[in-house]
């Protein structure tokens, strides 16, 4: 597939996330009854405890109602899971009924709030929807379009290293009968580029894991891509060791290599 195929998907899918994300449904009761106004929410933050605040008046004079009544929160996750219920029937800050969530219930996804209020006599709900995502707010098609854009040329970057590595010549030059007549130095160069295209690996994958986490239509490879991404770096050090290891393995066998040459002007490879 050509890049800029790759390029118009992925920003197509991002779009299309951006359009969902921003959608909201509010339902309210009928006429008569209790009028119930959530505070405006569009985005919460993954892991962070929330305060659901509502307001809640006569729909037949406007007037808030501030006593004689229980209020209700049911929250819903994109799975359609119940996960928080809880009552309340006495007012703060004048107006509201509230309702502490904590952050363990929130994870990255499309959440349901639903809100009922009632006596015995009259009541009313209302209804939200909200996403939870990494950064608590919405992402920009511009700021999504450029992070697509940094992805693909770190990509670019990384593979054009990794050829390039792949085609430096690590061999010491040889005549026709396999005898060594020149040290070539260019494998030191191929060496140190291992890990040139080692950071160049994890920081696209840094990239993979956060387009992933903080775009809701990419979330399925999280997972996948956070795996690899960890797993490759607790590898890091240990890849240090081993190209140390093996640059002056290299060194110390052209220094032999050179004083051999400089006795005898060709020797066996």
């Amino acid at each position: 597939m050509k890049k800029s195929n790759i390029l118009f998907i992925l920003t197509a899918l991002i779009v299309l996330n951006c359009f969902i994300a921003s959608s909201k449904i509010i339902i309210e009761g009928g006429t008569a009854g209790l009028f119930i106004e959530p505070a405006n929410i569009d985005y919460l933050k993954a892991g962070s405890s929330y305060d659901f605040n509502i307001h809640v008046f006569n729909q037949s004079n406007g007037l808030p109602v501030t006593s004689g009544i229980s209020c209700y929160l049911h929250l819903y996750n994109s799975s359609g899971n119940h996960l928080v219920v809880m009552e309340n029937s006495t007012i703060g800050h004048t107006f509201d009924y509230s309702f502490f969530v904590a952050g363990a219930n929130f994870t990255k996804g499309i959440y349901e709030a639903k809100f009922n209020c009632n006596n015995s006599e009259i009541g009313g709900y209302s209804e939200i929807d909200f996403i939870v995502n990494s950064f608590g707010k919405d992402i920009q098609t511009s700021e999504s379009i450029l992070y697509v854009v940094l992805t693909l040329a770190v990509l670019i970057l990384f593979l054009t290293v990794l050829y390039l590595n792949i085609r430096i010549p690590s061999r010491n030059k040889t005549n026709g009968e396999g005898k060594i007549i020149i040290i070539s130095n260019w494998k030191y160069l191929k060496i140190g580029m291992v890990l040139i295209t080692y950071s160049l690996g994890l920081w696209l994958l840094n990239l993979l894991v956060g387009l992933s986490d903080n775009f809701l239509s990419l979330s399925i490879y999280y997972g996948f891509f956070s795996f690899i991404f960890l797993v490759l770096v607790k590898m890091s050090w240990v890849v240090f060791v081993l190209v140390f290891v093996i640059f002056m393995a290299a060194f110390i066998r052209d220094r032999f290599l050179k004083k051999e040459l400089t006795k005898f002007g060709i020797i066996r490879a």
